[in-house]
Formats: C-alpha cells, structure tokens, sequence
C-alpha cells in the first residue's frame, strides 16, 4: 500500500496535468491483498482493496477534519445513495461504508457522482469510469463479491443500535481483536420477519480488516430482535461499532 500511496501522492500533486479520464483501473496484488485505483483530472484517486476477504474503497484527495462525513453517490441514472464516511487515522484518505455496492456502481455504469457533504461546504464530483473494469472487479472476485446485487439499489431502513432494539445479541469479539485490543466497526444489512427477527444479514463493510467485526456483527444482529414499527420484508441497515478496552 505504501508504494500505491506515493504514486497517488505524485499523480494527485500533478493537479492539471492530469487532462485525461483513465481508461483502466491499475491493478496490484501482494499476498492477501488485491487492490484497484485510478486517479481523476478532477483531483481525486478512488482506490478500491480486498484484504483478507474484506472490501474497502477509498478516496484520496480531500482533506476532513470530522470524525464522519455524509457522502452521496449516485451511479448513471440510478438513485442517490447517502452515507456516513469516515477519514482515515492519518486523514489521508475517506472509506467508504458500503464499498462493494459503490466497486460494482464503477464497474457497471459510466458516469458516476460523488458529494461530500451538504449544504454550502459541499464539494461534488462527476468522474467518468474507467472503461476497462478488469481491475475493478478482480476486486470484487477477490471478496468473493457478485458483479450484481439486487440490494444496491434499494434504500435501506437505518436502524440506530440506542433506539431501535427490544433485545441485543451477544458481543462477539474475536480472540485476535481481544489480543491486540482492536476496536472495530461493521455496516451490515438484513432482512426483517416476524417477530422483529433479521433475516439475510451480510456485513458489506467492516474496519479494520482482519478482526472478524463482519461475521461477528452478524452473528449478533441474528440473535437480535428490533421494535414492531418496522414491518416485515423491510431492507434494513446498521451500523454497529464495539469498543474492546
């Protein structure tokens, strides 16, 4: 990662220079990792990683100083999609909290829109896909990610983890995270049934990488039971951070 991280330095510090789309994504691939990025002449590069079977996606060339940011994206003709992104611990870069939907969003369409923020301080892209998508979804293969998802373009309910709860499942935490106290967070989506139980629960993100937050968050969610205001067959969403002291 530190070598992609210079060529991105370079390339984003070139500023105008940059007057072309790129047509590819540049692949790299190094033990557990499989990564795919491409720099913009708008001034930013989308770099999009597998390691450990978990993906993340990543934007570099904006500098925000909160500790969340609300992002839109909207992917050709589709819905706009917001989010909670978070910076990076160095700030270099924003991860994204539904990566996979937003690798296939740049693999299947040729434009996309991204808009950090709201209000007057928004800062808005519209960049132009590369059009050889190889690299990209070598990605999501890695991640054992379809090329197609029908959740993508649903708007899912977001559950807060304070409110929305008659029961909690278990904390799970795995004995690595307990060994190097690693606290870690997982945005997961369900189904809801009867009962207030979640169905179909899958982590589409977790940080950091390595820690099993993904499959333990669903673990927990499974095991949950959410308040009757919310109809069965309803898409949710959720994102659930443990605190390892």
């Amino acid at each position: 990662m530190k070598t992609v991280a210079l060529t991105l330095i370079a390339a984003l510090a070139a500023g105008s220079v940059l007057a072309q789309d790129p047509d590819a994504w540049t692949a790299q691939t190094a033990d557990d990792l499989t990564l795919a990025y491409a720099v913009f002449p708008e001034g930013i590069a989308v770099i999009a990683r597998c390691q450990a079977g978990t993906p993340e996606l990543l934007v570099q060339g904006l500098q925000i100083r909160t500790p969340t940011i609300d992002v839109a994206a909207r992917f050709g003709d589709g819905r706009v999609h917001w989010a909670s992104w978070t910076p990076s611990e160095n700030g270099r870069y924003l991860i994204a909290e539904r990566p996979a939907q937003l690798m296939r969003g740049f693999v299947n369409t040729r434009t996309a829109m991204l808009q950090f923020g709201e209000g007057d301080g928004a800062v808005q892209f519209t960049v132009t896909p590369p059009a050889d998508t190889s690299g990209m979804e070598g990605v999501l293969t890695a991640c054992g990610q379809p090329l197609f998802h029908e959740r993508d373009e649903a708007e899912p309910l977001r559950l807060s983890q304070e409110d929305d709860f008659l029961r909690e499942g278990r904390v799970i935490i795995s004995p690595r995270a307990a060994r190097d106290r690693v606290s870690g967070w997982a945005y997961v989506t369900c189904m809801t049934a009867e009962g207030g139980r979640l169905t179909d629960c899958e982590a589409e993100a977790e940080s950091p990488a390595g820690y099993g937050y993904g499959e333990a968050s669903v673990r927990s969610l499974e095991e949950s039971r959410i308040r009757g205001e919310v109809p069965p067959g309803r898409l949710v969403s959720i994102r659930l951070t443990t605190l390892v002291n």
